[in-house]
Parts: structure tokens; sequence; C-alpha cells
């Protein structure tokens, strides 16, 4: 049995093959326009197939010949619906169909079955989970499932349970095996005694101080912010995240609910000092960074918008918000580097886009503005560093100590989508746009190293999975050579969301997201570090 996509419609293909995988009669039937998925087993002599009729909302099994023709036909009453990845066998004097019913809160499912494709009782409710698999030892029938998600505090598990010939449990669910807990969204942070790396969990954001030799020190990790029962970090959401070091210890940003939180946690023990601080109580997106006297917090106002700075002191917020964006313009994304004497911090303008969708959609325009060491704004006009009619999102900045590069993500659909950078230059002067790698691209993380930048980004050719990539950018605006494109995957799994430190070593350090399928993790998202490849050594000139 198969199922082919064309004109608009699925078809379930019944196909009689003989001993030696010849095809005999096939037997095409137009059931849907929306998925079949579906899963066969025999008895011995017939064959029984069970598939989804999405068009009728319904679960539907047929009886079918050794020549591909169907016998009869039944429609299941599995409540609130079926889903598909079920899984389907024959005892010896019935069928056994293992299914996952979908409503509020995904349960695994079992079913009995005749060899008419008709139903015997009621379906029976197993457990929470999906994707069940069963197998058959003449007496009993094991079923095994995947209970938790994303979002679960445990991470996945494998579970499972003996059942009978009739479906009704015959033991108690066991967990067979066991995944580690999701860990995504990490930053990182140098200049204490020991780097920090930070991610979040379900349950909560954790902390590791990392050695210059690349060893995590705090094991389970230090718990910098516990969720409540009912919240779920992965879905809710304490992005963006941000962490740095103030000159005495490091402090931890999280925004979500509203507001921006911190915490500081001593750069040698790893010890919390003190409880969380309120740094803004109305904010949708925030960068933070440090200048030569303190920690500074630049965050779009959660009520009109606009993007302010306000320094941060050890109990939160200090002095008054200084304006940054023009009113009545929608900002986002804000990001903010400090050259030695001045601040750059770059933003999306969202710009609505005409559409028939129920909900906003926008497009946005990259722009910058420089402020002095005491916040005052330099530029009475934005500096627009990427105004188009494509999506110019993602700002990322920083500073070689003198002038600023600024990278960001072009979204588009043509040839012209990719990476971009600008130089802006301390007296506010921009140069011209240059891309290191163009195609379906999004920035992750900017860093000056010493000598020069390195970006990392990911490829977003798929949702599925990423592949990361960094590039080098000279430092000196005069160089003429090319930015690199150096691939970053040393596995080939979904790895994104890498955050780059430059270290006191001359190192680029980064931590980043992948699929884990070690047997110690289960193939859930987690957190890793490693360091960048070293800058090549310069030849001296030769005298001539």
């Amino acid at each position: 049995v198969t199922y082919t996509y064309d004109n608009l419609a699925n078809n379930v293909n019944l196909i009689a093959l003989d001993a030696n995988g010849r095809t005999g009669r096939i037997n095409r039937v137009r059931i849907t326009a929306s998925g079949a998925d579906p899963i066969i087993a025999s008895d011995g002599v017939d064959y029984l197939v069970v598939y989804q009729d999405a068009r009728m909302g319904k679960t539907v099994a047929w009886s079918v010949s050794p020549t591909a023709e169907v016998h009869s036909a039944s429609t299941l009453d599995i409540r609130p619906s079926y889903s598909s990845y079920g899984s389907l066998l024959w005892t010896g004097q019935k069928y056994l169909l293992g299914t996952t019913t979908s409503g509020s809160g995904q349960q695994t499912a079992v079913m009995t079955m005749d060899r008419s494709a008709s139903t015997v009782g009621n379906a029976r409710l197993i457990g929470p989970g999906t994707s069940p698999s069963l197998a058959w030892n003449g007496s009993d029938a094991l079923m095994v499932w995947t209970s938790g998600s994303n979002s679960s505090r445990n991470g996945f598990e494998l579970q499972g349970a003996l059942l009978g010939e009739d479906g009704t449990l015959r033991s108690t669910v066991a967990t067979v095996s066991t995944s580690s807990n999701v860990q995504l969204a990490p930053v990182i942070a140098t200049g204490g005694a020991y780097d920090l790396a930070v991610w979040t969990e379900p349950g909560g954001i954790y902390a590791t101080r990392i050695t210059t030799q690349g060893a995590a020190l705090d094991g389970r990790g230090i718990p910098i912010f516990t969720a409540t029962a009912d919240q779920s970090l992965t879905s809710n959401g304490v992005q963006p995240m941000r962490a740095l070091f103030d000159g005495t210890a490091y402090l931890v940003a999280w925004g979500g609910y509203g507001g921006v939180m911190g915490q500081r946690i001593d750069a040698q023990t790893g010890s919390p000092l003190g409880t969380p601080i309120t740094l803004a109580s109305c904010a949708t997106s925030f960068d933070l960074a440090n200048d030569r006297s303190s920690v500074v917090l630049f965050a779009v106002d959660c009520s009109d918008r606009h993007l302010y700075a306000q320094r941060v002191g050890l109990t939160g917020a200090v002095g008054p918000k200084m304006p940054i964006s023009p009113t009545g313009t929608l900002t986002v994304a804000p990001r903010a580097a400090w050259n030695g004497q001045e601040w750059l911090v770059a933003w999306n303008h969202l710009i609505p886009v005409v559409s028939q969708m129920q909900f906003p959609v926008y497009n946005s325009d990259v722009y910058a503005a420089r402020l002095s060491g005491s916040l005052t704004l330099l530029d009475t006009q934005p500096i627009g560093l990427a105004l188009s009619e494509r999506d110019e999102s993602s700002p990322l900045v920083a500073s070689d100590g003198r002038d600023f590069l600024v990278v960001w993500s072009r979204r588009s659909y043509d040839a012209v989508a990719g990476l971009y950078f600008r130089r802006v230059r301390s007296d506010g002067s921009i140069g011209a746009t240059s891309s290191p790698a163009t195609g379906p691209y999004e920035a992750d993380s900017l860093v000056w190293s010493g000598s020069r930048y390195t970006v990392a980004y990911e490829s977003t050719w798929s949702y599925w999975s990423h592949d990361l990539f960094l590039s080098h950018i000279a430092g000196r605006e005069d160089e003429t050579s090319v930015p690199d494109r150096v691939p970053f995957s040393l596995t080939e799994l979904d790895e994104r969301s890498a955050s780059l430190v430059a270290t006191a070593a001359g190192r680029v350090r980064l931590v980043y997201m992948r699929v884990a399928p070690e047997p110690q993790y289960g193939g859930v998202p987690r957190v890793f570090l490693r360091d960048d490849i070293p800058e090549p050594r310069r030849r001296p000139a030769r005298a001539r």
C-alpha cells in the first residue's frame, strides 16, 4: 500500500505483488484532498489497511484481498480524532491498532479490530504521548510510545506497557528510556575569572562557568530563574537573553512577561549575588552593553514602541530614560556597541505591509544613531543603513575601538537575499554595502577579536534543519579582501543560535544549539561550546 499526490488529491494505491516482487493488479482509489498516511498488516491470508481520510475527518479501515480488492470497509470511532504515525499488527485472533488521539493533549490509544475491518469494543486510552509502536510475542503485545515534548520540563521519555490481545493493560506503564532536558537560546559572556554560558530550559534559565580550556564547571547548571508551574520557557519564551561582565560580576538579563529582569553572578564562584532585579518594567526587546562607567540598557518600550537608553546599577535602572528613535516609529531588535568614546545603536524600524491576513505583516529597515558617553543623542536624524522594499532585519553591531560594523539579514525571495554589512565611521558617515554571503541566512552574533570581525549566521533553507557558518571581515576599511565563509558544521545536524565573545586570549569562543542524538542526550536540542578557527598569521613584508 502506498499513497501518492496528484491533481490536488491524495490517493491510496493498493498494489498486488508476487513472491518475486513483480507487480500484479493495482487498485488506485482517490479518497481525499488532504493527507492519507496508510498503515497495513496481514492475518496470513488477507490484509487490513488503515488510513486517515482528512476530508471526512475520520479514520477508515479496509479489509483487502491479496489481489488488491477491497472486501469491506468501516469508519473507526476514535475520539477526539485520529492522528498519523500509528502501528498495526495481527495477534492470531484479532488486529491491534495503536494510534494517537489529538485534542486537549495527545493520548496514545489502542483499538481491537477483526478480519472484516470492524471494530471490537471501544478505543482504550493508554497514556499521554505520540507515535506508538506495537510488537507481538505470541501471548502479549508490547506497545511503546514517546511522551514529553520540546516544552516538557523533563525532556522526552520512551514509555511502554504490555497489552493483551484485546488491548487491555497487563502491566503498569514503565519508562524505557529518557532524554535530557531541552536547552535553547544560548548566550556567552567573558571578562571574569571564567567565561559564563547561559541558556534556557522549559523549567528555567541556567548558567555555567567555562574555563579557558572550554570545560564547564557547574554540572547541572547554576539556576538563574525558575519558571512557575504554568510557565514553559520554550513556548512562552524569555528571549532575548543577554549576559556581560560589568567589571566585578556577570549580569544576566532576560526579557519576557512584559519586562526585563537581571541577575548578577559572582564571576569567581558562580553564586547568584542577591535576588533578580527589574531593569525595565515594560519592554518588548532589548540589548545590554557596558562602557567605561556602567552597564547601559537599550530597550523598546512596550507602550509606544520607542527605543531608549538607560543606565543600570546594582539595584536596577539608574537615572532618566534617554530617547533614541523618533516619536511615532515602531522599533524592535536594538543592538549597541561602544568604541571607547561613543555608542552606536542599530535597530529595526517596522513598516506595515498591505496584507489580506488577519494579523499585521511588517517589513523592516535598519537604522542607527550615535550617542555620547552621557547618552546624549549625537544624530538629529537616524542614519539609514538598509532602506528597501525587502525585509532588512536582525541588525548586529560591533566596534574595533574607533569605527563600527553593522551586519544584518536581508529576507527576500530573490537573488539578493543574504547577509549584508556596512561600516559606520566615528563621525557618523557610512561606507558602502557589502555581502559576505547571499542566500537565505539569518545573522546570529558579531564580535571584534582584535584584528578582524567575526560574524556567525545560520542558513534558513529548511525550518527543520539549520547550518551554522562563520565569516571573518577585515578590520580596516581600506583592506579589500573578500570576507571568507567558513562552514561551522561538524556533525551535519541541526545547528543554530550561535553567540560569540572575544576572550582575553584573543580567541573567539562561541556557544550554540544543536540537536544531540548522543545516547546521554536522547535526540533533543542541547547547548555546546567550541572555539573559532585561529586567525592566520601575517607574514612580515620582505624588504625590496
